[in-house]
């Protein structure tokens, strides 16, 4: 069975404000669940979350490095 974390340790584990937690979520960004009143991550969702973050970091820098060597001097 697949871990739940809180708000808490979501932030914790991110190392993120609770204010960017739930802008995030909020966004659709951070795969949440509400539970009534409460948030809810189940943290496979969160640790593939991060996974696709830094593929899509990679992407950019891979693009922003094609510009650079395009750009005349």
């Amino acid at each position: 069975m697949d871990e739940v974390l809180i708000l808490k340790e979501v932030c914790s584990y991110l190392k993120l404000a609770k204010s960017t937690v739930y802008k995030l979520s909020q966004e659709g960004s951070l795969p949440s669940a509400r539970v009534g009143r409460h948030l809810r991550f189940r943290k496979s969702r969160i640790d593939a979350w991060l996974d696709a973050q830094e593929k899509l970091k990679a992407q950019k820098a891979r693009i922003n490095n094609k510009k650079a060597k395009r750009k005349p001097q």
